[in-house]
């Protein structure tokens, strides 16, 4: 267990959750912040005493008065089923109590077989469910995750993103570099800028997307078999096949695929 005094207290508050050492030694997440700014755990009491393994929450107010959620939390590979869901209620119930405010979530999460910009799960992989589960707790918040490059590699492994961070909107994070790893470990260092803007985002535009993870596909499915395909393309080119095509599958998608209404963002960048 590392004293705090090892750490520059003189400019950083420490925020810290060690892991208990029945469970292994050493280990846990820590929060430092500049101590011009003003930390508080008191106000996200109900995240703090989440029973939820080697998390952490505390919000930090700028010098304009403005909060800025901030959650660190390390998934262990071996987590247990019980903790990853635990995990996945208590992102939800970040998202519930501070919708209001800006919100910044950052961790070692050890969800490699998520493929993040195709909004899916490799087929077959080790912990399918449970990462397809924190897949739509990220979904159901709305959460943007910026991380778009490997963060752990090892010698013998396939270099793997581990390590996410999520905001609620995808203008906030900016100027992502990936940095060598510290000491031993094999996670890169991640450094980015964070838009913090004390200004309340004015709502001008909304734009409206389809949840291809929440569709009925064999809904789907079962429209596609209904139609006679052999006699709906005879006698028609194939540009008028391709028109007939979309407008069939254009119908299935408004029967089957739900949509939502994301705001452009929630902060106006400076």
């Amino acid at each position: 267990m590392l004293n705090s005094t090892l750490f520059n207290t003189d400019r950083f508050t420490i925020v810290r959750k060690d892991r208990p050492y029945q469970n292994a030694p050493g280990g846990g997440v820590a929060v430092l912040v500049r101590k011009h700014l003003v930390v508080s755990e008191d106000s996200v009491v109900s995240l703090v005493d989440h029973d939820a393994q080697e998390t952490i929450w505390c919000e930090v107010r700028n010098m304009e008065g403005k909060d800025l959620l901030l959650g660190a939390i390390y998934r262990p590979p071996s987590s247990p089923v019980e903790n990853n869901d635990r995990i996945c209620d208590l992102l939800k119930m970040s998202e519930e109590v501070t919708r209001n405010k800006q919100l910044l979530v950052c961790g070692d999460f050890n969800y490699g077989n998520i493929m993040w910009e195709e909004n899916r799960v490799e087929n077959g992989s080790q912990g399918y469910g449970q990462a397809m589960h924190f897949l739509e707790t990220i979904n159901d918040n709305y959460w943007t995750q910026n991380i778009t490059d490997w963060t752990h590699l090892r010698d013998d492994d396939n270099p793997s993103r581990l390590d996410l961070v999520f905001t609620r909107t995808n203008s906030e994070v900016d100027n992502i570099r990936y940095l060598a790893p510290l000491g031993r470990s094999k996670h890169a260092v991640i450094c980015f800028t964070l838009t913090v803007d004390s200004r309340p985002k004015e709502y001008t535009s909304t734009s409206s997307k389809l949840n291809y993870h929440k569709a009925d596909f064999d809904k789907m499915r079962d429209l596609f078999c209904q139609v006679h395909w052999e006699e709906t393309f005879s006698n028609k080119s194939v540009n008028e096949k391709w028109s007939v095509f979309t407008e069939h599958y254009n119908r299935a998608v408004k029967v089957c695929v739900p949509s939502y209404k994301k705001n452009a963002g929630r902060f106006r960048p400076k």
